[in-house]
């Protein structure tokens, strides 16, 4: 399969809108307490962090107005090499339109940027702020969320509240919501009985349901919090022309499917995806190198540990993840050869994380090579045909 025979139809699970420091102070405001996000021992809040990253992209928050214009200008004529704040649609939906159009992508899902303490705190102030950012991405994509397709967030410390945000954004026309997976949603676990009208309401709108790294392998959260401090024993030191590296973080690339390996084992041995046939579930920017295993590991369960399993589930734990559950690769991951190894090609779907550095230069043809030895059904489903399904479109 060439390259023109996917221009135009390819689905894209992963891209970010890159706000200014106007929009996230607008809506981040305060955390608990009116302390600005996040208030963890002393790290930069929230604002402070997108300040430093527009700093190190080589932007003066300051005064961007002419750095922009030129940025845009090169962006525009090179879509794929200028990343980050000044890319091509990073901020402006017509633009990110175009944007698609040069890397002959169709659709694509846009994630947040910076909104992961949110998502995540268990608190009213995060959910205020989370439904804040909700409305700004719906009116955002208002137009072309055809081809620009926004991700609302969805933050579960409270059951009520989550399932009232939930329908309130589903009625204004949202098309995926993303979840925190770092502690169990509302104290209980993604197969409780309190969480079924979440899932009934995603399935009957054929709305997927969204894990994305920034509550995972980053978060002292999921594990002790000495685990992230021991993690710098494996990283170069700073005077190591490698220390820059965002691939230099081997603690990061080994932990962070945990979030959604956990999450996803309640849901698929709790019944979640047999109760609900028509839900979609997709873990985003996690890798992809842990479902082979995990579903042999699920599988092997179910058939030789408990009898209760068997008769709660019609299927195999590996076929409720082929048939609901579709997963993103890095773009370094050797997907062709797993596929080959262990099947799953319907699991396995394209991304680009754009306009993020760590989706590759040219994550069309390091995929497309690696899937090459599979054949060209893999290569379709891979780069069309499982992200589709995870739409439903």
């Amino acid at each position: 399969m060439t390259p023109d025979d996917l221009r135009g139809r390819i689905v894209d699970l992963d891209a970010h809108l890159m706000l200014y420091l106007p929009e996230v102070e607008e809506i981040v405001r305060t955390g608990p307490g009116g302390t600005p996000w996040p208030d963890r021992g002393g790290r930069p809040t929230l604002v402070e962090e997108v300040r430093r990253m527009i700093l190190e992209d080589g932007l003066d928050p300051s005064g961007l107005g002419e750095a922009i214009l030129a940025r845009r200008k090169q962006a525009h004529a090179d879509v794929w090499n200028v990343r980050l704040w000044g890319a091509h649609g990073a901020q402006v939906a017509a633009d990110r339109v175009d944007a698609l159009d040069q890397m002959g992508i169709h659709r694509q899902l846009v994630f947040s940027q910076f909104m992961e303490p949110p998502l995540n705190a268990a608190c009213p102030e995060g959910a205020a702020a989370v439904s804040r950012y909700n409305d700004y991405v719906l009116e955002w994509a208002k137009g072309f969320d055809h081809r620009v397709i926004p991700v609302c967030l969805l933050n579960t410390y409270d059951v009520a509240t989550a399932l009232a945000e939930a329908s309130r954004v589903l009625s204004k026309g949202a098309k995926g919501l993303q979840l925190s997976g770092i502690q169990p949603p509302g104290g209980l676990s993604p197969a409780a009985p309190e969480w079924e009208p979440l899932w009934a309401m995603l399935a009957e709108a054929g709305v997927p349901a969204l894990l994305h790294y920034g509550g995972s392998g980053g978060s002292p959260t999921l594990l002790h919090a000495s685990w992230y401090s021991a993690a710098w024993s494996l990283r170069p030191p700073p005077s190591d022309p490698s220390s820059d590296d965002f691939h230099a973080r081997p603690f990061f690339w080994m932990t962070t499917h945990l979030f959604a390996e956990i999450t996803l084992t309640f849901m698929v041995l709790g019944g979640v995806f047999e109760r609900h046939p028509g839900l979609r579930f997709g873990v985003i920017e996690s890798g992809a190198s842990w479902v082979a295993a995990w579903c042999a590991r699920m599988d092997n369960l179910a058939i030789t540990t408990s009898t209760y399993l068997s008769r709660q589930l019609s299927l195999k734990p590996s076929e409720y993840v082929r048939r609901q559950i579709r997963v993103t690769p890095f773009e370094f991951e050797p997907v062709g050869s797993w596929i080959e190894q262990s099947g799953l090609d319907e699991v396995y779907a394209f991304s680009t994380d754009y306009p993020h550095l760590e989706g590759g230069e040219t994550p069309i043809d390091a995929f497309r090579t690696s899937l090459a030895p599979a054949g060209d059904r893999a290569v379709e489903r891979f780069f069309v045909g499982n992200g589709a399904d995870l739409l439903s479109a």
